[in-house]
Order: C-alpha cells, then structure tokens, then sequence
C-alpha cells in the first residue's frame, strides 16, 4: 500500500522511507536503492497509443495500484519518433521498437533480442532469469527481455571471463571450454564492456534475492559522481541478489514511487518510451 509510514533521517549519509513494505534509501553517493518484500508482482508498463510516457506510467500505477515503476529497456526509434522528440512532443507508439519483449496479460510486445537477457516471474511469485528472448511460457505471470546482464542465477557477468585458478589455456572472452567452466567466477558479456566502456553515471536495475525479495538500484542522474559498472553491479552482490539486469540508462531512466516521480526522463525520452517495469507488493509486511 503506498502511503509513508515512517522517514528517519540518519545524519548527512543516508535517508530512509518505509512505504508499507517497500523500503527507500538514498545513500550518500546519491545511490537510490529500494527494496521490496517478497511476493513482489512484476507489472509491465506498455504505451499502445500516443502519449507521453509518463501519462502512460500515471495512469498504470493508478490502474494497476504500484509501488514502484522504473523505466524498461533500450528501442530504435523511426525517423517520424526522432521529430517528435526533438520538440517533445508525443509520438506514436509505433514510432518506437523496443529492444526485448515484455509479456503481460498473455500478450507478447516488442521485438526480437536474442543476445539480451531477460527477467520473468511466474504465476506463484517466483522469478527466472536467463539468457535470450523472453520464452512465451504458460507458466509465467510476466516478464521483460532486452537486459543487460549484471548477475545471473549467481553467476557475475563483467568485462572477461575470470576464474578462480590459473588457467594457461582458457578463453577469456567468448564461450568458456566445457573443462573450464566449474572454476569459472564471472562470465564475460560485450553489453556489459559496452556499458562500462560508456561510464555514463546514469545507471539502474533491477536485482532478486534467493527468497523473492526485489532490490531495485538506481543512480541519481542529477549528479557528478560516477558510479562504474563493477561497483554498479556489486551494490547487488552485497544486498544478497542472485539476479540483477540492467535497463537503460543515462537520461531514460526515471523513477515513480506510489504515484510520485521521484527522478524524470529526459523529455525526448518521455517522448518515445513505451515499456516500463512496475512492482506491486501482495504479501503482507
């Protein structure tokens, strides 16, 4: 439920919110970083029409009654979106093509993205992280692809295959050998090189713990310290996430709690955007 219940302020470092069971810290490297109890419903948010985005993201989070939603993954845009945004002006829904498809309400959206990742829960609350396009599987609830890989069902991605013994003849990029594979402690991914090559400190993500908890990390755009992507993805390492993905980021990003918009889009993304990831908590505190 989505009304704040407690706010401690502790010294200058850290400001915590308790919003029924969502938890809401802002460290002090600006690190955003809200944390939801288990039985966490993943929700979708589709634009099918032409609004802005955060029209669309308003009217779901009243629709739906969500506590958090942050923005999805990345899109190619036509030509006609490209004119819209450049005077922010709502485009057409048609005009964006997101990069992964999202799953809701028995409905694929999107496009292809089999070199991404993605991020589905089932019908029962629990979640499946994996490699490839977002299977349309009966079993699940919902789901969203076209992530960036962090931490997957424990296994750390990053920039090179790295393992935990001297190996003279290992592949360090690319597929590790089968023989390899059981000293291997992180799993290299070119999207993630990318994205650490970029060192854009606008970041954010979405982590699950191994009893269903949900942690979801974001960095204040507004600000001139950067976070790099190791220690991005580290953050849900030391919460105790066995799954974390990345959406987009750098101006894309966008937080709205309980109706709220805590961090905005840039204008000519609110423009093209059309997926978003909502989190609605079922369970009891």
């Amino acid at each position: 439920m989505c009304v704040v219940t407690n706010q401690i302020d502790i010294g200058k470092s850290v400001v915590t919110i308790r919003i029924g069971s969502v938890n809401y810290h802002i460290l002090n490297n600006n690190m955003h970083i809200i944390s939801i109890a288990p039985k966490c419903r993943l929700i979708p948010v589709i634009r099918t029409k032409t609004e802005l985005f955060s029209e669309t993201v308003s009217n779901a989070q009243k629709k739906y009654n969500l506590d958090v939603i942050i923005n999805g993954p990345m899109c190619n845009v036509t030509w006609g979106g490209v004119g819209h945004a450049l005077i922010n002006d709502e485009a057409e829904a048609s005009a964006t093509t997101n990069i992964g498809y999202a799953l809701f309400e028995n409905t694929l959206h999107g496009s292809t993205s089999p070199d991404m990742f993605y991020i589905a829960q089932k019908k029962d609350y629990s979640w499946v992280a994996g490699f490839g396009n977002l299977p349309n599987d009966s079993t699940f609830y919902s789901g969203m692809g076209g992530l960036s890989p962090l931490i997957i069902n424990g296994m750390r991605y990053g920039k090179g295959n790295m393992y935990n013994r001297k190996l003279d003849d290992a592949n360090y990029s690319g597929e590790p050998k089968p023989e390899h594979k059981q000293f291997l402690i992180q799993r290299n991914n070119n999207t993630y090189r990318d994205l650490d090559t970029q060192n854009t400190k606008q970041k954010a993500g979405i982590g699950i713990t191994g009893d269903g908890r949900v942690f979801i990390i974001l960095q204040d755009p507004h600000i001139m310290y950067v976070t790099g992507h190791d220690a991005f993805r580290d953050t849900f390492v030391r919460y105790g996430c066995v799954s974390a993905l990345a959406v987009d980021g750098s101006d894309s990003i966008f937080l709205n709690l309980c109706g709220n918009f805590k961090m905005k889009a840039g204008s000519s993304k609110n423009s093209l955007q059309t997926f978003g990831l909502g989190f609605r908590h079922d369970g009891t505190k």
